[in-house]
């Protein structure tokens, strides 16, 4: 009977190391923890986005959340967070269908990817950011510059990762050491921007998306 309670007791183990259990701060990890902010620089009109606003069809449409553990030992558990959100900026104006009304059913915009792989230590006081990484996708109407990305593992103690981007994807491995775990305003954070234009046109926005991961 002790041989049977011991196994049990190892598979027990050995699926909660090998697969974790759902925490408390992957639950909270969801839409409320992202701000996107949108500048219209012709007009310099600021609007936010994000949980501030209805996500509807011609609004910031978050297409995906992702908040996973990936890999959970007796020294650490490992995460990878993140968005994919879809950012209509304007109606496109060649060959596209319409509406009863005669609006525009398609609203061009750009598509925008930001993730973070991180470690948490086992005791959850201390935080390792191993990578950052993304992309932007552009309909075609639209092309970006002024591309930037960034992260810190904890405001003010942490370290800080900021940086300009030349291509419309990016991954960054940073190699950190473990810092001290802060959380609320202070918690690790990451964001990324890039300013969308049409060639020859108005409408020129500013876009930046931002979120706490840990």
């Amino acid at each position: 009977m002790k041989k049977v309670i011991s196994v049990v007791t190892f598979l027990i183990i050995l699926l909660f190391i090998n697969f974790g259990f759902v925490s408390a701060e992957e639950a909270d990890f969801n839409i409320q923890n992202l701000d996107v902010t949108v500048v219209n620089v012709d007009d310099l009109q600021l609007r936010q986005v994000g949980d501030k606003i209805e996500l509807t069809s011609d609004k910031v449409k978050v297409l995906n959340v992702t908040h996973k553990q990936t890999l959970s030992t007796f020294a650490r558990k490992s995460y990878t967070a993140g968005y994919e959100i879809e950012i209509p900026l304007g109606k496109n104006t060649v060959g596209e269908d319409r509406d009863v009304d005669g609006s525009s059913k398609y609203i061009a915009g750009v598509k925008a990817e930001l993730y973070v792989d991180y470690d948490v230590s086992s005791n959850n006081e201390k935080i390792r950011v191993n990578r950052i990484y993304g992309s932007w996708k552009p309909d075609d109407i639209y092309y970006l510059i002024s591309r930037k990305v960034g992260c810190h593992s904890g405001s003010g103690t942490g370290k800080l990762f900021q940086t300009d981007v030349s291509t419309n994807s990016f991954s960054y491995s940073l190699n950190w050491g473990y810092n001290v775990r802060l959380w609320g305003p202070l918690s690790p954070r990451a964001w990324s921007e890039a300013v969308s234009r049409v060639s020859g046109m108005s409408g020129t926005y500013l876009i930046k998306i931002e979120f706490p991961f840990s």
